[in-house]
């Protein structure tokens, strides 16, 4: 049987369920987009959920376009904000990692990569 990411059921109903973006879930109201497809076939809610999931993307782009400056700038500083103690330095010199606050990192020399404990 054939399905879709976002085709659950409960019971015996069909619903969508999207999970917002992580980029726009701040200014979103909600972490995910959940409603019944209102039928219990399965064969119409993979129709209706198709139909549904381009729906639902085309609002999360909307909403995307309604941000405001103060917004964008503010996810923008989320995404790249770098903070100096999590930067760490390959033992070999060769290039930089993000990694854990220093109590948290453990170097595995080998892959000279660092990993969380």
């Amino acid at each position: 049987m054939s399905g879709h990411t976002r085709l659950y059921r409960r019971g015996a109903v069909y619903y969508h369920r999207a999970v917002v973006p992580q980029d726009i879930v701040a200014t979103y109201g909600k972490r995910e987009e959940t409603f019944s497809l209102r039928t219990r076939d399965h064969a119409e809610a993979l129709r209706r959920v198709r139909i549904e999931a381009v729906r639902v993307d085309r609002k999360f782009d909307e909403h995307r376009l309604r941000l405001t400056p103060a917004q964008i700038a503010t996810i923008k500083a989320t995404y790249l904000h770098q903070d100096a103690n999590t930067i760490r330095t390959c033992p070999t010199g060769s290039h930089r990692v993000l990694a854990a606050p220093p109590n948290q990192i453990k170097p595995r020399k080998e892959y000279c990569r660092y990993t969380y404990n």
